[in-house]
This record gives structure tokens, sequence and C-alpha cells, in this order.
């Protein structure tokens, strides 16, 4: 039985047709696979407008393709083409595929014309991939079999977090097994829906996604349904990319605080692009934050997006002042992104009862140089942080409010600048940026 892959090219800018009086729009790439079936079924939706007015109609092209035959039916006229002889040539330059009167736009005769309807063997797409050897290199990944809980998406933007950062030096306790494609999370358009999730997704649907062992660094990805949530409308790719790693980490960062009854918040690696977003949501739910950064000029900003306080871990008397301002606002969560004897070093100046959260490795040794005393003097605790665990353990339902909650604030609350965008063949120059230019906005890879 033939393998084939019909891949109808709408680039990601919306490809705009005048046929007649009427413009149509096609605001998605379709993709038809047939490697593992005897035959696929998928609709793609059109949008028609008449001049320039508002919508009035919505209808669905409906395709079936089997081995033999591509059938094509809109409303009831059905069409039916040979694959063989499309697959003749790589291109076919206007296809049309019927001319039909509407009575509801009418006098109007009009015809659906695709340009550049490709029709061609496909078998892989391009991968970002991380061996055993802990080598990273882009490759040619085979299109995986979508399974009733799966979704695959043709993947837009992907951010660049430290996580990513981790994995690609195999150094992430959570990755996949090797070898796996880098990139945790991402945005995208739906390409193929299994069984489970078709009520709530369809083909041509934006998207934002976390990634399972097929990574976001990629062209394609397939991942679980459950993973997958639509993407607000008002809301670019790129800025959807940044959806999750650290706007869910702040968002259940706030929950675990106020379960826990604190009254102030202290946070290591306040100038970072998360730092800056729990300042933002922690303000808005009345909690006083003191931020620590390495630098003077880091601030200002800081201060005025509603920083408390803003102390210079390198300032001679910056833990007599962590701790007096500690004592006075009754601050006794530390969410830490560093680790090691900095992380202990600021425990030792909390008041008593204080918690001390590890959520970051970022420095290069990271032991604790923790005593018994520590602890038993002010009866302080340490435990760690990952937001997966804590945000797969929430029901779906769930899982959708934390999602929406986010991506309606993505412009504000949860903004995060993008610095640059990067191509799949330059993954390493995204990874250097992302080490050494965080600050200044995120990095992200763009497949296209």
């Amino acid at each position: 039985m033939k393998r084939f892959f019909c891949e109808h090219l709408l680039k990601a800018e919306r490809k705009r047709y005048h046929l007649n009086n009427i413009v149509t729009y096609f605001a998605f790439e379709k993709v038809l696979r047939n490697a593992h079936r005897s035959e696929f079924n998928s609709s793609v939706p059109l949008l028609f407008m008449y001049h320039t007015s508002e919508v009035v109609l919505h209808k669905t092209l409906n395709l079936r393709v089997t081995p033999e035959r591509l059938h094509v039916t809109l409303w009831s006229h059905s069409f039916v083409f040979s694959c063989d002889s499309l697959f003749q040539e790589s291109t076919i330059e206007s296809l049309n595929i019927l001319e039909l009167y509407d009575h509801n736009i009418q006098p109007n005769k009009f015809a659906i014309t695709f340009d550049t309807f490709q029709m061609a063997e496909k078998k892989t797409f391009r991968a970002v991939r991380f061996h055993p050897d802990k080598t990273v290199k882009v490759e040619q990944v085979e299109f995986p079999i979508v399974t009733d809980d799966d979704v695959l998406i043709k993947v837009e933007a992907a951010s660049v977090n430290p996580v990513d950062v981790n994995m690609s030096k195999g150094i992430y306790p959570r990755a996949p097994k090797p070898p796996h494609t880098l990139g945790f999370e991402g945005s995208g358009t739906v390409v193929e829906v299994g069984k489970n999730h078709a009520h709530r997704l369809k083909a041509g649907d934006r998207v934002v996604f976390l990634s399972g062992s097929y990574g976001s660094w990629a062209e394609y990805t397939l991942t679980s349904g459950t993973k997958v949530f639509h993407m607000h409308p008002d809301n670019t790719f790129e800025e959807a990319a940044s959806h999750f790693v650290n706007p869910a980490t702040v968002v259940i960062m706030l929950r675990l605080f106020q379960q826990e009854g604190h009254k102030a918040v202290i946070q290591s690696a306040a100038n970072s692009a998360l730092g800056k977003m729990l300042i933002k949501l922690f303000k808005e739910n009345g909690i006083k934050t003191i931020n620590l950064v390495r630098r003077d000029d880091a601030k200002e900003e800081l201060l005025r997006i509603g920083a408390d306080y803003v102390l210079n871990t390198n300032d001679n008397d910056f833990e007599q002042n962590l701790e007096e301002i500690a004592k006075k606002e009754s601050a006794t969560k530390f969410y830490d992104a560093i680790g090691g004897e900095f992380a202990v070093k600021v425990l030792r100046k909390l008041p008593p009862e204080s918690i001390l959260t590890i959520y970051g490795i970022l420095a290069a040794d990271q032991r604790l140089p923790l005593t018994s005393f520590d602890l038993f003097s002010g009866d302080k605790q340490v435990n760690s942080y990952n937001v997966t665990p804590h945000f797969e353990k929430l029901p779906f339902e769930e899982k959708e409010k934390h999602v929406a909650f986010i991506q309606q604030r993505l412009k504000t609350t949860f903004h995060s600048k993008i610095a640059k965008a990067f191509s799949l063949d330059k993954y390493a120059d995204a990874i250097d940026h992302s080490n050494k230019f965080a600050a200044e906005g995120k990095a992200i890879i763009k497949p296209w």
C-alpha cells in the first residue's frame, strides 16, 4: 500500500484569494497523512467574507484520503481526484476543486482554488535531538503515529528556558530518556487529533502545548491532548510560546504561598523574567516582595513594576538589611533560583518558621552547607519546587482555567519580552543567548 503525505502548503501568514467578489481566507496550514491507515478523514474549515463586510457564513471542506483517491466534499458537492495523477507533479498550480452557486451570497458564482496544493511524499521532519552521549544535533525524525490520546502539532514558536538549557547539558533530572527532542513548551497549529480529544480540538486550531519526548524544538511535535490548550486570539505565536514554564511556575508559587499562610516573600534572581512576573502577580494580590539582585542597575525597573524592596546581594550590608526587612515584614517564605551556599546564607537571616523553597540550580556548586542547627534554631524548613508535578496533579478543568488566566495576561502580568528568534539550525546560539542575556528578554526558536 502506498504511503504518502498530502500537504496543503499555506504559510503562517494568511494567504488571500480574490475570487470575483469573494475573499477567501485560509488561516492555517492543513496536513493530511496516510502513513499508517488505509484511509484518513479530515475537515478544513473555510472562512468566506463578502467584500469587506463581516463574516456571513462558515463552511467546511471535507476531505477523505485513501491510497488511490482524494475525495472532496463541500455542501452536497462531491469531487474525486486520482492520487496517482496528483503524485505525477510535486506541485499542482491552481487546482480548481469546484464551482458552485451559493444562494447566501448570490448572484456570485465562484471557484475555490488552491494555489500550490502540494501532494508529495514526506515521512520525516526536522528536530533538535539530545542523545545518550550528551551530544545535540538537528536531525530528521519520522512522523509519529497519532494514537487516540495524541495531538500532532505544527510548531510555530518554542521558548528557550533554563530547563531547556539544562536538558541540553543532560543535567535535568526529569528529562525524558534519550534520545529525545529538546524544548518543553511552545505554540502552534493543530494538524491531527486523536479521537479522545476530538470534542474540543480540531485541525487548524491555534494552540499552546507542553511537550513530551517529541519536544518543541522541532517542525512538528506529538503530545498528549491533556497538554494542549487553545491560544487566546489576541496573542501571537511568539508571545504564546512562553505560556507555561515561567507564568505557571509563578501562579502555583502564589497558591503554595497562600496555603502556607505567609505574609511576605523573598526571591532571588528577581531581575529574571520569572522574577518580574512574581513581583507583579504578588503585588496584584496585596503581598509585599523582597527582591534580591546582583546589580544596582536592576533596581529601578523592579521598583517601577511594583517591587517593595530590592537588595543588592553584593553590598557589604546586604545580610544586615535583609535580616531587618524580613523581620519587619514577617517574610517567612524564600523562593530561591540559585541554590548552594547562597540559599543557606539567606535562610540563616530569616525569621523563625521560615521556609526555603529551591526551584532553580543556577549556582555552579549545588551543595548545601546546611547544619541541623540551621533548621532547629528557628524551626525552619527546606524543600524544593518544580511546577510540572504540581500542575499534573490538577484536574483538567482547573488546568484549563490556569492556562486561560495566564493567556489573558501575557501582555501584562506575564509579559515576556522577545529578545531574539533563532532557527532550528541556530539552537546553540539560542542557548548561548539565553545564558548570557536572559535579563534582556526571551530567546525563542522559530522552526519555519
